[in-house]
């Protein structure tokens, strides 16, 4: 096995990183849909929160074990609003992000709907 010895220049390693140990939070953004419908838009309207990255995607899939979380009374302060609903996962659980174009909406609407 080679031995690694620090250098002294150049961006430092990025490998053996600590593993994350908060949770995953899945929110779906109720104010991106409504604009969404009201604009003809289609922005990204589900966000992923691990640790303190926050993506947002179209659609999620999520490799293992998930929790959907209702609380009115005590909404979650990891997002803006505060949120009542949402999904919670450990944190080695995978999640796929996956995002569209708008071409894919015409093609994927249903036939008789506009």
């Amino acid at each position: 096995m080679p031995e690694i010895t620090p250098g002294r220049r150049g961006p430092q390693g990025t490998w053996n990183k600590g593993f994350r140990t908060g949770n995953t939070f899945i929110h779906v953004l109720r104010r991106e849909i409504d604009h969404n419908r009201d604009n003809g838009t289609s922005l990204p309207a589900i966000s992923v929160k691990q640790g303190d990255r926050n993506d947002r995607c179209h659609e999620v899939e999520i490799l293992g074990n998930c929790k959907i979380v209702y609380r009115p009374h005590k909404p979650n302060k990891s997002q803006a609003g505060g949120a009542r609903l949402w999904i919670e996962t450990e944190p080695d659980v995978e999640i796929i992000r996956k995002y569209f174009r708008d071409t894919e909406l015409d093609k994927n609407q249903p036939q008789g709907s506009s």
